[in-house]
């Protein structure tokens, strides 16, 4: 059975937040996902990442999810290093991996 971890864009208490929250300096996995060979532009409900060894899935309805170079709405984000980064236009989404992750982490905001 694969786990799963779930993004949620929804709002939270801070206070919450970081009682759930154990910082991990910055790490290399083994697997990497830059969101560079996917095509930008269009909305799906789910891409396959880390070469394969994963799914990242839309969780409820909305537009979809989104692989571009920047986003604004309410405030404005690029990637972080390379030219895209993934997000879920009005929806939240997971990663599920074919052989559970031990470790998991990024650049979310």
């Amino acid at each position: 059975m694969s786990k799963r971890l779930f993004v949620l864009a929804a709002a939270v208490f801070p206070v919450a937040a970081l009682a759930q929250v154990t910082v991990v300096g910055p790490f290399t996995g083994d697997l990497s996902e830059g969101y560079e060979t996917i095509p930008q532009g269009e909305f799906h409900t789910s891409y396959d990442v880390f070469g394969g060894a994963g799914t990242v899935l839309q969780v409820g309805t909305g537009q979809g999810l989104l692989v571009t170079s920047g986003w604004g709405f309410f405030s404005t984000i690029f990637p972080h290093s390379g030219g895209a980064f993934m997000g879920g236009a009005g929806v939240n989404y997971e990663y599920d991996f074919d052989t559970p992750a031990t470790m998991f982490g990024g650049y979310f905001g």
